[in-house]
């Protein structure tokens, strides 16, 4: 694929995320659950059990949160990815929070209408959380299909869910412009590497 296509991909991604009108898609009766993958944009906490520095359950995060304590999100209060992407939206979750899978307090009910599996500080690049030590997206899916086996929800339920994906922005900091351990595949290269990966994600 292009280049050009990547700042498409990820405009597309950037508008996922704004307010819109509520629509059909949208409507409780319609969305059964809702499951988030990727890095520090979407993790509400699962790197807080992983043994990486990669965490936000310290201070300054969650500074502005009624309990001012630091959930793992990486930010100060609730994101627009929590408003956009709550559950509470799509009539699923009471909170309108989208819990972390490896939080050993998720309750059944959250498990049921959805969960976040993932990792702050992991890329499409398998380097990328190599680095970090944290969950990469392979061990995400595994996260997920260890999921299903926990929960047993129907293929009817899982089709009707709203699967999504934040990742990327970690494979360019870390690996082409702070690091140059894949500068020498050339920006085009990098792109098609990462691209490749998402949809060897996706099929998965």
């Amino acid at each position: 694929m292009k280049t050009h296509h990547l700042p498409l991909l990820l405009l597309l991604l950037l508008l996922s995320l704004l307010p819109q009108p509520p629509t059909a898609a949208a409507s409780p009766s319609n969305i059964t659950a809702i499951f988030a993958f990727g890095d520090s944009t979407l993790d509400p906490g699962n790197n807080n059990y992983l043994n990486t520095i990669f965490r936000a359950d310290h201070p300054p995060y969650g500074r502005d949160f009624p309990d001012h304590s630091a959930t793992g999100r990486f930010s100060v209060h609730r994101r627009q990815t929590d408003d956009r992407l709550s559950g509470r939206r799509h009539g699923l979750k009471k909170d309108g929070i989208l819990k972390a899978y490896l939080s050993p307090s998720v309750s059944s009910d959250d498990l049921g209408t959805g969960v976040s599996f993932a990792s702050a500080g992991t890329g499409l690049d398998v380097v990328t959380s190599s680095l970090s030590n944290v969950a990469s997206m392979d061990a995400q899916v595994g996260y997920f299909k260890e999921y299903l086996g926990k929960v047993g929800l129907t293929a009817a339920k899982v089709g009707e869910a709203l699967f999504v994906i934040g990742v990327g922005s970690n494979d360019m900091m870390f690996n082409y412009y702070t690091l140059p351990t894949r500068r020498s595949m050339g920006l085009d290269g990098y792109h098609a590497l990462l691209l490749q990966n998402l949809q060897t994600f996706v099929k998965d």
